[in-house]
């Protein structure tokens, strides 16, 4: 089983059926669910994917009680979530700077250097700004062909 690195981009299309690509989405999630890949995240999804959540619900794109749905749905998954030593928060912080991301994004980018994992996101800005440098990351669109 490969291991994968998936942004909050990416994963909030499991849940919110109104984004785009929802298509690709659903292929990584079937091959989660059928264990093709092994799905790891920073610790940090947890607080960005109920922030997108809120922001659902106060945008009345869904309703509160399947605000609260979603999360429990999503805690119910498999995925590893992983915390930082100090060396790896560290480098965040370089990965940061350097090439001009939030630390939020960096954690994802670092995940995907220390475990040498492909690392998906629906984010084409992060795409562009760590082309060239951060050999693991991908559009979403890309697992298409990857898969």
């Amino acid at each position: 089983m490969r291991r994968i690195i998936l942004d909050t981009s990416v994963v909030i299309k499991w849940f919110l059926r109104d984004e785009d690509d929802v298509d690709v989405s659903d292929m990584l999630f079937e091959d989660f669910r059928n264990k093709k890949i092994l799905v790891s995240e920073p610790y940090l999804i947890d607080y960005e994917l109920s922030n997108v959540i809120s922001l659902a619900v106060k945008r009345n794109r869904i309703s509160l009680d399947d605000g609260a749905e979603l999360i429990d749905k999503f805690h119910s998954l498999p995925i590893i979530k992983h915390t930082f030593t100090i060396e790896n928060t560290i480098q965040v912080f370089h990965n940061s700077l350097n090439l001009n991301i939030s630390s939020y994004d960096s954690y994802y980018v670092t995940l995907s250097e220390y475990f040498n994992a492909p690392f998906y996101t629906a984010d084409i800005s992060l795409v562009k700004k760590c082309f060239g440098v951060i050999k693991n990351i991908k559009e979403l669109s890309s697992y298409k062909k990857d898969r």
